[in-house]
């Protein structure tokens, strides 16, 4: 028990640094154009892989082939980082370092077939720009060479005042995070399987009713991904946001009444759509 917790530990934190690095990368590699539809693949990779372990589980749940999707998930894991090897450096920060010759390389790589030499002006340009006001606002803090800090967006000592764009981001993460989806993900199979009740001999058969309308849970909402991704284009990343709270919030109310009073059909309802408003807003935009 101590090995599984101290690597489900290990594998958290190398999650959060795998996701602020693959969409700054995402970011910094991709032309503005497609930079919509690609910004929400981390969100995209997360609903596969949950539904890549829900569908899994429902032959390898008993013992002792539990074990293989640990195994699985290693294998994945060395996979991912032989392609790795693959990837180019991001042209945006090899030309903050310094490695022009370097970055425009990186860039031709990434553009195969197309005359890069004004994205990469472009590019170049707004690096400069960044420096000399960085160097600005290291002068008039007495420090030539410093570099803006979250404390110094924070208290707007930056040329541009940042601080709004901050707040703004750090509310639209927090509010993904805490709108409960993480509840409905990791613990779908016990909500269901409070819900049906099945009998004694039942609760021992795998796979259980309740795994599989966890499964079917998560391949909807990888089904719904591409969804959000095309009205994200043409009715824009707000008004998504605000009617996907709105009906994630709806779809709570009716969930605690249908477990009060023992409407389970609802109750089943409202965790789906409350689920596939998830993925239409909060779960890919923020990203």
């Amino acid at each position: 028990m101590a090995m599984l917790i101290v690597a489900r530990l290990l594998s958290g934190v190398a999650l959060g640094s795998a996701l602020g690095t693959f969409t700054m990368y995402t970011v910094e590699v991709t032309t503005p154009k497609a930079r919509n539809s690609l910004g929400g693949m981390a969100q995209m990779a997360i609903i596969f892989g949950i539904m890549l372990s829900q569908t899994s589980s429902l032959g390898l749940s008993r013992p002792p082939l539990w074990r293989l999707l640990f195994a699985f998930s290693g294998v994945l894991s060395v996979l991912n980082m032989a392609l790795l090897y693959f990837c180019v450096e991001s042209p945006k920060w090899l030309a903050m370092n310094g490695k022009l010759a370097d970055a425009r390389d990186s860039l031709q790589q990434l553009r195969r077939g197309t005359d890069c030499t004004a994205e990469f002006e472009q590019l170049t340009s707004s690096v400069m720009i960044n420096n000399t006001s960085e160097l600005a606002t290291g002068a008039n803090n007495g420090n030539s060479t410093k570099t803006s800090s979250v404390i110094d967006v924070m208290l707007g000592r930056t040329p541009d005042n940042l601080r709004h764009q901050l707040v703004v981001t750090i509310v639209v993460m927090a509010s993904q995070q805490t709108s409960g989806i993480s509840g409905v993900s990791f613990y779908s199979s016990t909500l269901f399987n409070s819900i049906s009740k099945p009998s004694e001999s039942d609760a021992f058969t795998i796979p259980t009713l309740a795994q599989i309308l966890a499964s079917v849970l998560a391949i909807s909402g990888t089904l719904v991904m591409p969804l959000c991704m095309v009205l994200a284009t043409y009715i824009g990343r707000r008004p998504l946001m605000i009617w996907s709270h709105t009906v994630m919030a709806l779809c709570c109310v009716l969930i605690s009444v249908g477990s009060i009073v023992g409407l389970n059909a609802l109750t089943i309802t409202m965790v789906f759509v409350y689920y596939a408003a998830f993925f239409v807003g909060p779960g890919p935009i923020p990203w």
